[in-house]
């Protein structure tokens, strides 16, 4: 009916010893999230309530501090972790040339630059309370010609857009704004030639109609 509910999420401050108890909750399971004020954050779903002696561990969080090398203007610079669950995206703080993104899980992100025709990436491990120092060199584009064909019959798809975008540790980075140029498009033949990063890139395709 379009009518929006909030509730007020039962909570509590742990005391000086992390000791804490949330009272006063209905029968069920529950999903209990901690968070400090460093960023240390933590998340423990399904606990009965009622449960005693529960221990949530909380990861420091890390951070990644980097050097722009080469680039012609300030490009745009963040990281992104792709969970089971989740796509988080981070973005830097820029400083000349130098950067920093702080306040990241641990895990592993990939770290990009984007600037036009210039850009870089590479996949980073964050640890808990540690920095991640990495460069970001000016690496320019290229081009990739292609084909696009059916499963089985190799009849080619026409008006199919393709981009382009780095390949950042098993992971497709962002397409850059040109991705959108006309030229992405497929021909009669399923024919295309797309502007691409240099180095290891990833390229997708797919029907306009989604």
């Amino acid at each position: 009916d379009g009518t929006t509910v909030t509730q007020r999420l039962p909570g509590i401050r742990a005391d000086a010893n992390g000791a804490f108890a949330i009272g006063n909750l209905a029968k069920g399971n529950y999903t209990i999230h901690a968070h400090a004020g460093d960023g240390s954050d933590a998340e423990l779903p399904n606990i009965a309530a009622g449960t005693a002696n529960l221990e949530i561990k909380l990861a420091r969080p890390g951070s990644i501090e980097g050097e722009l090398v080469g680039f012609s203007t300030t490009p745009r610079v963040h990281a992104r972790q792709v969970t089971q669950r989740l796509l988080l995206g981070n973005e830097a703080v820029i400083d000349g040339t130098t950067f920093s993104i702080s306040g990241l899980m641990p895990g592993t992100y990939s770290v990009e630059a984007l600037g036009g025709d210039e850009n870089d990436g590479k996949a980073v491990e964050v640890r808990s309370g540690q920095v991640v120092k990495v460069q970001l060199k000016s690496r320019g584009k290229g081009t990739i010609a292609g084909t696009v064909v059916e499963l089985g019959t190799k009849a080619p798809l026409p008006n199919m857009r393709c981009v382009a975008a780095q390949s950042l540790g098993g992971q497709a980075g962002d397409p850059s704004a040109d991705a959108q140029q006309a030229g992405n498009i497929t021909d009669e033949k399923g024919a295309f030639r797309i502007p691409a990063p240099l180095g290891k890139a990833r390229v997708v395709c797919f029907s306009q109609d989604g």
